[in-house]
């Protein structure tokens, strides 16, 4: 290495040094703030990368009122779910029963702001490969100002996603993981823990396609829990035995209670709090707790059939069965 590269390379590595000194000084959260909006780069295999092409086709497609994105029905539920997870109800008449309505005219004219709209959403790799924006130019001839250059034939393994990019990237993940698509998923994605911390807030059912090391993740656990209790059920067994854990599902499923390992539906914090969200969660109580008369009581106030589930001696309590008889008058009138 000569004098003067020797030098350049003193210097970068001097300013990197500087650059992280200066950022690990800022408070956590400033950090964070930064941290998001640093450009994200994944790794494709060959799979996910026809796939995430044909999303971004289709997505095109949908918004310039093109009808042949739906030709593939398999890939058009994927991509469906996606897009209709953008549609904001507000924005149609209640008379309007679907976003696919046959009566929709495909030769309307069609507002091509959204072709702008639509690449700043395309990572730049793409729009450097020919054959992918030869599809895109094929649906609509504007779609060549995008191009970027050098154009090139050969497939991107690795793409860099802005920030705009990868939410968008995001959502698409979490419907094709939730309808079954988890083979076209970016590994990088499964492994990527604040991507499947964002993705089980969306869907619990998302935790079944994390990383096995994800899988065991506390607060990736504990969020997942908080979206849906039932995901309880796929969490590893050490962590159905974490009391915070069963307490955030029970809050949010009673019946959650359960998957409970056998120490915690025999707690009675849990128990009463499974029982508050759905009163016959007491099913799945100890014999303890099914013979504690202010547990049963909050349940019975629940829902009055969970008195069935309740101690011998408790089903033949005056008071629990006239409240019992009261909520069953209810719902008839």
């Amino acid at each position: 290495m000569d004098s003067i590269t020797r030098n350049l390379v003193s210097k970068t590595v001097s300013t990197k040094n500087l650059m992280y000194t200066a950022f690990t000084t800022l408070p956590t959260e400033i950090q964070l703030e930064i941290l998001e909006y640093i450009p994200r780069k994944l790794v494709f295999q060959p799979n996910e990368l026809v796939f995430l092409q044909h999303f971004y086709i289709y997505f095109f497609c949908h918004h310039l009122g093109d009808e042949s994105w739906m030709t593939d029905s398999k890939k058009f539920f994927y991509f469906s779910e996606y897009i209709e997870s953008e549609v904001d109800d507000s924005d149609y008449d209640s008379d309007y029963d679907s976003d696919y309505d046959s009566d929709y005219d495909y030769d309307d004219p069609v507002d091509e702001s959204f072709v702008d709209t639509f690449f700043e959403l395309v990572p730049d790799d793409l729009r450097r490969n020919r054959s992918f924006m030869n599809m895109l130019i094929e649906k609509n001839p504007k779609a060549k100002e995008y191009m970027i250059e050098p154009m090139t034939d050969r497939e991107c393994e690795s793409m860099v996603f802005t920030k705009e990019q990868f939410d968008c990237y995001q959502k698409f993940v979490v419907a094709a993981l939730t309808g079954g698509c988890h083979h076209i998923v970016s590994q990088d994605s499964k492994n990527d823990r604040e991507f499947m911390l964002a993705a089980v807030q969306q869907k619990s059912d998302t935790l079944l396609y994390a990383s096995d090391e994800l899988q065991n993740d506390r607060e990736i656990v504990l969020a997942a829990v908080k979206q849906d209790g039932n995901s309880l059920c796929w969490v590893p067994r050490e962590l159905q035995n974490d009391f915070d854990i069963v307490l955030a599902a029970v809050q949010q499923n009673g019946y959650a209670l359960g998957t409970a390992a056998c120490k915690l539906y025999k707690n009675r914090e849990i128990v009463l709090a499974a029982i508050k969200q759905n009163g016959k969660a007491l099913k799945y109580a100890s014999s303890k707790l099914k013979n504690d008369r202010e547990i049963v009581l909050a349940a019975t106030k629940q829902n009055g059939n969970a008195l069935k589930y309740a101690s011998s001696e408790l089903q033949n309590d005056t008071e629990l069965l006239s409240i019992h008889a009261r909520k069953a008058i209810n719902r008839f009138f």
